[in-house]
């Protein structure tokens, strides 16, 4: 269980890092 948190913790933070990294190098 504590695995699969941790997995969509770091889900989450890929998700919202591509997010940051795509802004960032649209602008």
């Amino acid at each position: 269980m504590k695995n699969g948190f941790l997995n969509s913790q770091i889900s989450t933070i890929e998700w919202l890092t591509l997010i940051c990294w795509h802004h960032g190098a649209t602008d």
